[in-house]
């Protein structure tokens, strides 16, 4: 059910977590280039060699935007990368981080 409002504290907790849960996620994918799987790059613009897009980058930043969006959906997001993994799953164990740092019984 959306909210009408959003308490701040919880979305920066929230953000917080995500964020954690994301240099997860890139780390993941660091992992599996160091033990020789590509990382899928491309360039957003090919006149900058500064510009690229690996699986990490949309990884992480899908964790973030449907994570919050799971739980505000509603909530407005400007978010840097345009393209999904379409492909993949979130990991259980990185899903579960915003619902147990919002668990007031925690």
């Amino acid at each position: 059910m959306a909210r009408n409002t959003i308490d701040i504290h919880e979305l920066l907790s929230a953000c917080v977590s995500l964020c954690d849960a994301a240099c997860g996620v890139i780390r993941d994918v660091q992992r599996s280039r160091e033990s020789g799987e590509t990382i899928g790059a491309t360039m957003k613009d090919p006149t900058d060699s500064k510009s690229y897009l690996t699986i990490a980058d949309k990884r992480a930043q899908q964790l973030i935007v449907d994570s919050l969006l799971q739980e505000w959906p509603g909530l407005a997001i400007v978010a840097e990368e345009e393209e999904r993994d379409e492909g993949w799953e979130i990991p259980d164990r990185y899903r579960k981080c915003l619902v147990t740092d919002l668990d007031p019984g925690d």
